[in-house]
């Protein structure tokens, strides 16, 4: 969309990254204390991103950048299922010249389930993701200079999992 940049919190028109509001099908899940989105779930689980820029209603009030809706899908009188993995090597990511190459690991495996429940009336729609990172960094010149007995040797990695739930009733 135009005027809108940035990375995972993006600026709206000329506003900060902690002006925008979140809303997920229509509820707000801003954060109240960073400003940016709370809720965090399966990628394949979206269905559209509505961004409103300008021209907005009293209900946006206490945004002052942009507001977006992400819209997740919804079941049919079909089911169907869906599943997917997803896999990065560190040693792949790209890097600037000034930045010492990381060995992060990232991967995740995804669920998605939708039917109807009752023909023509109730649908359901699931979806989960178990993320996975692995971040190992070697020490830096700073940090070597302050622990100089560690002085060489690799950190600690540091390993998150998740889990990401999404459930959908749709009448």
């Amino acid at each position: 969309t135009a005027g809108v940049g940035g990375g995972g919190n993006p600026n709206v028109l000329g506003g900060t990254a902690y002006g925008n509001q979140y809303l997920l099908d229509g509820v707000n899940i801003t954060d109240p204390v960073t400003n940016t989105f709370s809720a965090n779930f399966n990628f394949d689980a979206m269905d559209s991103v509505e961004v409103i820029t300008g021209g907005r209603d009293a209900e946006y009030g206490q945004a002052t950048g942009g507001i977006l809706n992400i819209v997740t899908k919804s079941g049919s009188n079909e089911h169907h299922a869906d599943g997917s993995i997803y896999y990065q090597a560190g040693k792949l990511s790209p890097y600037e010249s000034n930045e010492v190459p990381q060995n992060n690991t990232s991967a995740s495996a995804n669920l998605n389930l939708g039917g109807p429940v009752i023909k023509d009336k109730l649908w359901y729609y699931l979806s989960t993701e178990v993320p996975y990172s692995a971040y190992r960094v070697s020490q830096t010149k700073e940090q070597a200079t302050i622990f100089p007995d560690q002085a060489g040797k690799k950190l600690p990695a540091q390993i998150f999992m998740g889990f990401y739930g999404l459930g959908k009733l749709t009448y």
